[in-house]
């Protein structure tokens, strides 16, 4: 009989750890910002707000390597019908766990909804689009390698907006993080690494962005900062080719428009 309990309550434990995690409370809206122009993702202690987005967007978001919060990214998610795309909504949710609502968190929490609320399904296919391939650079790297016991900073990383222009910086980064963030935040097509450099690294990268990065929003009228293609050569010995590559893309097998309130 002891046996017999124990089993149970291992059991009941098991069932409880293997509920995905959801939104206590969510509401779904059609968008005050019809024109599309404010996506936007905040997230707050105890609240996510979701601003303009179609249902692709909020697919690239919960699905898209990386959680992606740039949701320009049509190559990455396909299929559905066409409202999928034209029609807006504001999401206004409360998290359900971690009061604070981390990233992964959040994606996994609007799977769910996206799920009940949309009656989404979806499945993932490899296919090949126009982007760059991250490869080093005729001189080679020059990063600082991470190694056993090294004593630097921990694991971080920052971007921001200068007087001259943008800077980021990685401690303790793959190769497959940096292509991943130029690729889902910096430009407007994928990357995939293919430094063939593995563990992981510190550095410092300055560039002034144009107009096709970041949404054309960090651009500086007068700067002396290089382009990104030349900071990836010259700060880090790195460089951008194009070409076919690889890319995982999330495709709408079927959905419908939100459930009331």
């Amino acid at each position: 009989m002891r046996r017999m309990l124990l089993t149970a309550v291992i059991l009941a434990a098991d069932l409880c750890f293997a509920q995905p995690a959801q939104f206590e409370i969510a509401s779904i809206k059609a968008s005050a910002y019809p024109l599309g122009n404010l996506k936007t993702i905040r997230l707050e202690p105890g609240l996510v707000w979701i601003k303009g987005m179609s249902l692709k967007d909020l697919v690239l978001r919960a699905y898209g390597r990386g959680h992606a919060l740039q949701v320009s990214r049509s190559d990455l998610v396909s299929g559905g019908p066409k409202w999928c795309d034209t029609d807006l909504y504001d999401i206004e949710a409360k998290p359900g766990g971690d009061p604070y609502g981390s990233g992964q968190g959040v994606s996994e929490m609007l799977k769910v909804l996206l799920a009940e609320r949309f009656k989404l399904t979806v499945h993932h296919e490899t296919r090949e689009a126009s982007g760059y391939r991250l490869v080093v650079a005729r001189d080679g790297p020059k990063l600082k390698k991470r190694v056993p016991g090294d004593a630097g900073e921990a694991r971080t990383g920052s971007g921001r907006r200068d007087a001259d222009g943008f800077h980021v910086m990685r401690r303790d980064a793959s190769m497959m993080a940096l292509a991943d963030y130029l690729g889902f935040f910096v430009l407007d097509r994928p990357v995939v690494d293919q430094t063939g450099l593995s563990g992981t690294y510190d550095f410092d990268l300055r560039w002034n962005p144009d107009e096709t990065q970041f949404g054309g929003r960090y651009t500086v009228a007068e700067s002396n900062l290089p382009s990104l293609f030349a900071a990836l050569r010259e700060q880090i010995g790195l460089g951008l080719e194009t070409g076919k590559v690889p890319v995982d893309v999330t495709v709408i097998d079927s959905a419908e428009k939100p459930s009331a309130n």
